[in-house]
């Protein structure tokens, strides 16, 4: 049998890719995400495919978008103009992303780390459950983590002496989509230029400040013409969905950062490696400990690695917390994989340990805590799809979600033209009805919905039960004026219904239901 040094990287790395490939088409959820994220990448998308502007279309106004950059949707409409037009389509989209993900993250670590650690942390990424689900959500996490591998591992060889310019090239070209891809490409690239500095690579340095550079200046320029605040802004306000409640002071980022450790360490990492949940929960505090005390033995010969984990890791815990996410950890969860290998090679080596004990205890705790969650991956993947086929376009989302989703799929075509509708998702409002859309006010003022309504020119509402929104906002908003609005029982489900704004209307007879009225 052979070794796996002695198989040549990119064949591992193939059937790397073809195992992940597999596993994420069996454990596809045929409904959209319920983010909003996917919504304006559809529809960003569209505006490229279709009139060759970067246009928010699922606002009324039209406005220029300046907030994501444009690589994803660009790949998106690329697969538009070649006739992908559903959400499954757009789905395998990303789960090919996914498995170009898995290849660069195997060929960095087979670059970096002996054949053993790089296969079992390949191994290991390839089938575990969250980045398996991650797969198919339409959204620019899983090719920026491709992207930022790729980047990675073509700057390995710049590290060395006398490198061909090529690989600094094909890094910072690499770097350079990534940051297109994702403005938290910033510490990828901040990592490769002080990687390129610390080894007077001033070759190098310059090619990357260029490649990077003209993007990078061309997208911001574009931004402050528009007025775009950019994610800086985001950052610092106390909610980004609530701008009223100001800005972080000194106590507000200390409070984040513990909200984001808790997160990442309670939540986030266990989540992405699967299995019940205190058997999760141990195994990312030792991952952790154990990639901590990897990475810190390499700082002495520290490449862009081991620079860009500090650096993004950094931004995710400044990140507003409600924001985090086990998506955010891709990127880095190779790196995990590997610091913790060469941590658990050299203690085996160091205690004397056979290689065949340590690849069974390996095995083991492989099978108590990974391999649980992928089965249920996989099995809720058939049971979902199954659905799909059998005329359920919504499968195997909670009823609360799938009627939030359901009611724009109804209204599509039956509302007048030129329709505007107050929602929680505007963008999945738009690229599931087809009829723009804006967010209802953060508000409980009667006062605050009809001026937004009437500066969106929005006659229409989504009225749903998601908890953390409708029932603190738009909810209280109804029962205060019932007698301006009606509900149209064409386009209503147990959860959500679709709701005309009539300022003045007559207030129904009975108090505990609304009027209802047919599409004028």
């Amino acid at each position: 049998m052979r070794r796996s040094a002695d198989i040549p990287a990119p064949a591992i790395a193939a059937g790397l890719t073809l195992l992940h490939l597999v596993l994420a088409v069996f454990a596809l959820q045929p409904a959209p995400y319920v983010g909003g994220d996917n919504g304006a990448y559809v529809a960003l998308a569209q505006s490229l495919a279709e009139r060759g502007t970067y246009l928010e279309l699922w606002d009324p106004a039209l406005r220029p978008h300046t907030q994501y950059p444009p690589l994803f949707p660009l790949l998106l409409a690329v697969a538009m103009k070649a006739g992908v037009s559903t959400w499954i389509g757009f789905k395998l989209v990303t789960v090919a992303c996914s498995g170009a993900a898995v290849a660069a993250s195997y060929l960095w670590m087979r670059r970096v780390s002996t054949p053993g650690v790089a296969l079992a942390a390949g191994v290991l990424l390839a089938i575990l459950p969250r980045p398996l689900a991650l797969a198919h959500e339409v959204l620019s996490d899983v090719p920026f983590w491709a992207l930022a591998l790729f980047a990675l591992w073509a700057a390995v060889p710049c590290e060395e002496e006398r490198a061909r310019l090529g690989w600094a090239f094909a890094a910072a070209g690499l770097a350079a989509a990534a940051y297109t891809t994702r403005s938290a490409g910033l510490p990828l690239i901040v990592a490769l230029a002080a990687s390129f500095a610390l080894r007077r690579r001033w070759r190098e340095l310059g090619l990357l400040g260029v490649i990077v550079g003209a993007p990078a200046v061309l997208w911001w320029m574009r931004g402050r013409a528009l007025g775009a605040a950019g994610y800086t802004a985001y950052l610092r306000y106390v909610d980004p969905y609530q701008p009223s409640m100001g800005t972080m002071d000194a106590a507000g980022w200390a409070g984040r950062i513990g909200k984001n450790l808790a997160h990442y360490f309670g939540e986030h990492l266990p989540v992405v490696l699967g299995g019940t949940e205190p058997l999760r929960i141990a195994a990312g505090s030792v991952l952790v400990v154990l990639a901590l005390a990897g990475w810190a033995r390499r700082l002495r010969r520290a490449g862009a690695a081991e620079l860009f984990l500090p650096l993004y890791a950094g931004l995710l815990l400044i990140w507003p917390a409600t924001w985090s996410g086990e998506r955010f950890l891709l990127p880095i969860l190779p790196l995990l994989l590997v610091y913790a290998g060469e941590t658990v090679r050299d203690g085996a080596a160091t205690l004397r340990m056979r290689p065949s004990g340590i690849g069974v205890a390996a095995a083991v705790a492989l099978a108590l805590v990974v391999l649980p969650g992928t089965a249920q991956r996989l099995r809720d993947g058939v049971r979902c799809t199954g659905a799909y086929l059998d005329g359920d376009p919504l499968p195997c989302l909670t009823p609360v979600w799938h009627d939030l989703l359901a009611v724009p799929m109804m209204a599509r075509g039956k509302l007048p033209p030129g329709s505007v509708v107050l929602s929680r998702k505007p963008t999945l409002f738009y690229v599931l009805s087809g009829y723009p859309s804006r967010i209802y006010p953060p508000s409980a003022d009667p006062a605050e919905l009809f001026r937004a309504a009437r500066e969106a020119g929005a006659e229409w509402v989504l009225v749903d039960r998601v908890p953390d929104l409708a029932p603190i906002f738009l909810h209280p908003v109804l029962r205060a004026r019932p007698g301006d609005f009606c509900v149209v029982p064409r386009l209503s489900l147990p959860d959500a219904a679709l709701a005309r704004i009539e300022p003045g209307g007559t207030p129904p007879a009975d108090p505990t239901r609304f009027r209802a009225c047919p599409i004028r």
